[in-house]
């Protein structure tokens, strides 16, 4: 499947944008079903607060989700909302079963992106996604494995080997079903310079720069 980013959803529960053209018209061509990423504008707390708290906001987004897969004929949708409050968690869970619920019934699939943990280290970041509730809602569940050193740390690797395992042994039991599970993989590296400053660019952007083994 393909899961083209560009579809966002504000606080009021409204769709806004359109998943990536040419990744649309590629997968269309190969025939790779489409289930777009659906996410909150901006990553914004307050307005993603608003909208999994306020029924009618959850009720449009269920609603507008179902349109828009029908209208496009798209197979799936895939939720990633982010920068959710810990105290939001019981009505995120309450949202994807409604959203997959929905879906379901029209012949639709729903993946749901989470913040993943290691084991014994759930905090303010991931403590808003209750994997066991999501996952037995959800199709497919994407551990979003990836910024082990984010821009506001210490350098290092986006997501290193045995971090990686770790985030696999704290969170892939409590999904469920290891086949409906996914490691979601940064295909990105970051630069770290002097001063703090650091950019994240495309994994192959960031090998053709390296220079050669052995220096040059």
């Amino acid at each position: 499947i393909l899961s083209p980013t560009g579809l966002m959803v504000g606080a009021d529960g409204l769709l806004s944008g359109s998943p990536d053209a040419p990744a649309v018209a590629t997968a269309t061509s190969a025939q790779v079903p489409l289930w777009p990423l659906l996410q909150n504008t901006g990553f914004d707390a307050p307005a993603v607060h608003h909208l999994l708290t306020t029924p009618a906001s959850e009720h449009q987004l269920v609603a507008a989700a179902r349109d828009a897969a029908r209208a496009a004929g798209w197979a799936g949708m895939h939720l990633d909302l982010e920068n959710v409050a810990a105290a939001d968690r019981d009505a995120l869970s309450a949202l994807v079963a409604d959203l997959a619920t929905g879906l379901h019934a029209d012949a639709r699939r729903l993946a749901v992106a989470v913040v993943p943990h290691r084991p014994g280290h759930e905090n303010s970041v991931n403590a808003a996604y209750d994997l066991a509730a999501i996952g037995r809602a959800a199709d497919l569940v994407t551990l979003m494995a990836y910024e082990q050193h984010s821009p506001s740390g210490d350098p290092g690797p986006v997501a290193g080997l045995s971090w990686d395992s770790q985030i696999l042994d704290g969170s892939a039991s409590a999904v469920g079903d290891p086949a409906r599970t996914l490691l979601g993989m940064a295909l990105y590296a970051r630069t770290w310079g002097d001063g703090g400053d650091n950019y994240a660019d495309a994994y192959a952007a960031s090998v053709a720069a390296a220079p050669p083994p052995g220096g040059g």
